[in-house]
Order: structure tokens, then C-alpha cells, then sequence
């Protein structure tokens, strides 16, 4: 006799599973279990029942899943873009005819500067080089000089007042054996240096104005007057204020102070003036200012300004100098 089994329930199952597997909660995401139990009196064929599958959170079965990536097809347009060209944009303007110098028109252009340019680098570089002073080219050369001395407005003023203003030639009254040894009177005369000196000198306020023409013997660069041949001017015109100031008619140069202003280019006519200054002046010692100024730029400021003290030293015989120094 075979005893029936007996029937179970599904929520009996709970028993029959390992402790760790009991929780109903991790049931629902496990695969359901099936027992297939046959009772007596029941139809075999008839499938067994199982437990309804756990439901599904991420995904409707009858819903297909949606895209939050692609644009909907009625959306509006997409915007336009801004890297692409346009295809309605104007065609661009025709080019312009640009009007363009023939090749002979080039040529003589630079051509007519590389000329005037060679010219005139040559002539700073390298100035030209004058006759000697015993040459008949030098003498007609200092010649047109005083020509060109005798037009300038300052000296027609002077000479408009021959009593205030005594002229002269610089070292007129020097013997020419003498002369030779002084400076700008003997090796920094000539056409190339300082070939005329025109004095004027006013002995009642002590003043003096020398007219001078530097050529570019006396530069110390190019197109540069040297700043030494300034000087020398400039204490002698100095000289000429002081020693006849002094009774004893002699003297000589204790301090020179000399600003320069500006470049002094070479072979132009440039006043020079010197004035004493009666502050402190006595029979042994006086002051006297001097300054430089282009002929043809009376009225501006002076390229170069000077002071100096001169004086009668003690336990020297000097000589007389003469009037016209």
C-alpha cells in the first residue's frame, strides 16, 4: 500500500530554503522556484503554478524606451550655424586696378637716391680738402669769405656806429713773424680752419662781438666743430674784454668754464661775444662772460656759453699787448 504524499503549500517553501535565502525581499530578484507535486486524483498535464514575476522598475514591457539624446522631429529647427559659410552672402566686389609705376620709373628713383646719398656720406666722411693758404685758389677762397662776411647783418649794424664800435682783423697789429706762433692765427688759420676774424670792439662798456668762420679743419668729428677750437675763440675774444680793462694792459686766463649746448657745424660764420661783468672786477682780477651764436640764428639761444677769470699775476713781467689783438 503506498501512502499518499502529502500536499504542500507554496509558502511552506520557506522552510525548506537555506537560512540566508529566506528573506521574501531577496525572493522578488531571484528566479522563482517550481515544485512540481503530484497528488493523487490530479491532472497531469495541467502545468504547475508558479509565482508571478517580480515587477521591473527601469522599463514598461509596453512602452519602448525613450531617448533624452536625440531631438524630437517636431521640435523646432536647429539654429543656424555659425562656422559654416552662407550660401545667400553677396558675391564678394571685383578686385581693384591698382595703378602701377613702370620699371624705368623705379629705376630712377632709387637710382636719384643712391646718388644724392653717396654724395652726400662722401662729403661727411670724407670733406674736401682745400688748397694751402699760399695757394692763389686759397687766397680768392678767403677772399669770397669776406665777401660774404661784409653782407651779414650784424656787421652792417656795427659798422653803422663806427665810434661805439672800433673793427679790426684778429692779430692785425702782430708782427706775420709772430703771428705764425699763435694759434688761431698761425696753424689754425687758413681756408680748412678759421680763415677770417672780424673784431669789433666797444671799449667804453667792455664788450666785444668776433665774427668767425670755422671750417672743417678744426672738427673733432665729422660735421662737428671740436669743442677745444670753441674754447680758444672764446678765451681769446674773453682776453680781449679783460686786458685792456687791467691798467697794466696785460694778463691771462686763471679759469674757463665752458657749457656746450649744441652740435656747432662746421664751415659757417658764428658770433662770439664777451662781456665783462663789473661785479668784482679790479685792477688784478675780472670777470668775463662769453657766448657763441650762429650768424644766421642771431636771435636763438647760444650753442655755447662760457666764464672765466682773468687775471694780473704777481712776480711775472708780462708784455704790453696792443690795441688791435
Amino acid at each position: 500500500m503506498i501512502r499518499p504524499r502529502p500536499q504542500l503549500a507554496l509558502g511552506d517553501l520557506h522552510s525548506l530554503l537555506p537560512p540566508f535565502q529566506t528573506s521574501p525581499a531577496r525572493l522578488r530578484w531571484h528566479r522563482p522556484y517550481t515544485t512540481r507535486v503530484r497528488v493523487k486524483g490530479s491532472n497531469p498535464q495541467q502545468p504547475p503554478q508558479t509565482e508571478p514575476s517580480p515587477k521591473t522598475y527601469f522599463q514598461s514591457p509596453s512602452e519602448p524606451p525613450k531617448t533624452y539624446f536625440q531631438q524630437s522631429s517636431s521640435g523646432p529647427p536647429p539654429p543656424p550655424s555659425y562656422f559654416q559659410p552662407d550660401t545667400h552672402s553677396p558675391p564678394p566686389p571685383p578686385p581693384r586696378h591698382r595703378f602701377i609705376f613702370p620699371t624705368y620709373v623705379w629705376i630712377i628713383f632709387f637710382s636719384s637716391i643712391g646718388y644724392f646719398t653717396g654724395e652726400w656720406v662722401i662729403d661727411f666722411v670724407i670733406p674736401p680738402v682745400l688748397p694751402p693758404i699760399s695757394d692763389p685758389d686759397s687766397a680768392r677762397y678767403i677772399r669770397n669769405l669776406n665777401v660774404d662776411l661784409n653782407r651779414l647783418p650784424i656787421v652792417k649794424e656795427l659798422r653803422r656806429y663806427p665810434e661805439i664800435w672800433q673793427e679790426s682783423v684778429a692779430y692785425s697789429s702782430v708782427p706775420p713773424e709772430e703771428r705764425k706762433g699763435a694759434l688761431t692765427s698761425g696753424v689754425m688759420s687758413g681756408p680748412e680752419a678759421i680763415p677770417v676774424q672780424r673784431v669789433f670792439v666797444n671799449k667804453k662798456d667792455n664788450k666785444v662781438v668776433n665774427i668767425v668762420w670755422f671750417g672743417h679743419g678744426v672738427c673733432g668729428w665729422p660735421k662737428v666743430v671740436h669743442g677745444g677750437a670753441l674754447a680758444t675763440v672764446l678765451d681769446e675774444t674773453m682776453g680781449r674784454v679783460a686786458i685792456p680793462y687791467f691798467p697794466a694792459q696785460t694778463g691771462v686766463t686763471a679759469t674757463l668754464e665752458i657749457a656746450y649746448s649744441k652740435l656747432v657745424a662746421p664751415n659757417k660764420f658764428y658770433i662770439v661775444r664777451a662781456e665783462l661783468v663789473r661785479e668784482g672786477a679790479t685792477d688784478r682780477k675780472a670777470y668775463v662772460q662769453g657766448s657763441v651764436i650762429p650768424a644766421a640764428r642771431e636771435g636763438e639761444a647760444p650753442v655755447t656759453q662760457a666764464k672765466g677769470l682773468f687775471v694780473l699775476p704777481k712776480g711775472y713781467e708780462l708784455r704790453k699787448m696792443k690795441d688791435r689783438f
